[in-house]
């Protein structure tokens, strides 16, 4: 079942036979609601945490965080920063609050990211990236990868590899 409405978008994902609740929006009535509803049911514990952004096609373009992924148990948040109307206090709270872990790959790079972008203060961060190539190893990752401290900015366009400036 899907929703679509003019503040959010929100989608039933059927990954592995699990059902996963997605939440689309750049609304902050609607992000409000959503971290409300995800502290009341959990109140604490791990927050998976993405980032995403506008790609570099030179060394001196720095783009902002566009899209900022959220995802507790069975519910996810993709919050649209570039077309935000407002930072959410309640939102703020969250990223701020110590009962809840932020994890993901490159999650230490993600959250300093989004302290320059946006100002918004991740405070408890767990980086997967050592447990990640230790499960996957470089068949997944490859040499250059994901470098040990989690910084991500580099990818192939045409076979050129281009750095972008996350800074």
């Amino acid at each position: 079942m899907n929703f679509s409405s003019n503040m959010a978008e929100i989608y039933k994902v059927t990954f592995y036979g699990d059902q996963i609740g997605v939440t689309v929006t750049k609304d902050a009535t609607v992000v409000n609601e959503w971290i409300l509803q995800t502290m009341h049911i959990h109140g604490g514990g791990l927050v998976g945490l993405d980032i995403e952004w506008l790609p570099c096609f030179n060394p001196e373009e720095n783009h902002p965080v566009a899209l900022l992924q959220l995802c507790v148990e069975r519910r996810c948040l993709l919050f649209q920063l570039l077309h935000k109307d407002a930072i959410p206090v309640f939102f703020v709270n969250f990223l701020r609050d110590p009962n809840f872990k932020f994890v993901g790959v490159g999650v230490k790079g993600d959250a300093e990211k989004l302290l320059r972008d946006h100002r918004l203060f991740v405070v408890n961060t767990l980086d997967l990236n050592g447990l990640a190539l230790s499960v996957y190893g470089e068949e997944v990752y490859g040499e250059d990868g994901i470098e040990e401290n989690g910084e991500r900015g580099a990818w192939e366009s045409d076979g050129e590899a281009i750095e972008c400036n996350t800074e």
